[in-house]
């Protein structure tokens, strides 16, 4: 090429150039030294996956790629989801089925990897919790339960033990509570499981035990030749 440069050339194997310098007046010609120019392998994206796929929402999607080939050694990888956002980092945060795929830049310019999906399985929903959450002390059998139940789920109930303690019902959807004469505050907790996907999410009650003492449990009167029966609900406080 009658040219000082040389631009735009679409090389595919490496070549050696060297440079002919010849006079327009007669005064003869140089050579330049020689240079050869490395053609590299195209780039090549690497694989992607992830540690865990499903997961359940809320969990982090933990990110792996395997490194690309070809191109030059220095290269920087960037994740995006399907929609093209940035994901920022390899491990977000997931609260839906995400599909990711990651892109590969060097010197040579970009290249994209396959997508993948990660599954996202639902957390079990829980609404709420009903019941007395200012009962008197000394109360008993105080009922407590998940209006939403459902009977394939898993249930494990908890409480502060100096409080109160749970009389039935631990693994179930209601539990019966029988506080003790301590006033406080304190809460009750419910991790709830689907068993079918693994994934679980705990609710917690709040409950102060007043300072205010429950009546006490039904007696039997006996007179003479008649008994009379004096009842008191356990679940509404002495007045």
């Amino acid at each position: 090429q009658a040219s000082n440069t040389l631009e735009n050339l679409a090389l595919v194997n490496d070549t050696w150039f060297y440079l002919s310098i010849v006079s327009n007046y007669g005064c003869g010609s140089l050579i330049s030294d020689t240079a050869l120019a490395y053609v590299l392998e195209p780039l090549i994206p690497g694989d992607i996956a992830f540690a865990f796929n499903p997961i359940c929402a809320e969990d982090f999607a933990l990110l792996s790629s395997t490194s690309p080939s070809g191109g030059f050694d220095d290269f920087t990888y960037t994740w995006f989801q399907s929609d093209g956002m940035d994901s920022g980092f390899t491990s977000p945060m997931l609260f839906e089925n995400t599909t990711f795929f990651a892109t590969y830049t060097d010197d040579c310019g970009t290249v994209y990897s396959d997508s993948i999906e990660v599954t996202v399985n639902p957390l079990p929903l829980i609404n709420r919790i009903v019941g007395e959450n200012e009962p008197c002390f000394g109360s008993v059998n105080q009922s407590y339960r998940i209006p939403n139940w459902n009977y394939t789920w898993t249930y494990e109930w908890g409480l502060d033990e100096s409080l109160g303690q749970i009389t039935s019902g631990e693994t179930v959807d209601e539990i019966l509570v029988d506080w003790f004469d301590t006033p406080g505050e304190t809460s009750i907790s419910v991790v709830v499981t689907n068993p079918t996907t693994a994934c679980n999410d705990e609710f917690y009650f709040e409950v102060t035990v007043s300072d205010v003492m429950a009546p006490p449990p039904s007696i039997v009167v006996k007179k003479p030749g008649i008994n009379i029966l004096v009842s008191a609900d356990s679940t509404s406080c002495a007045q």
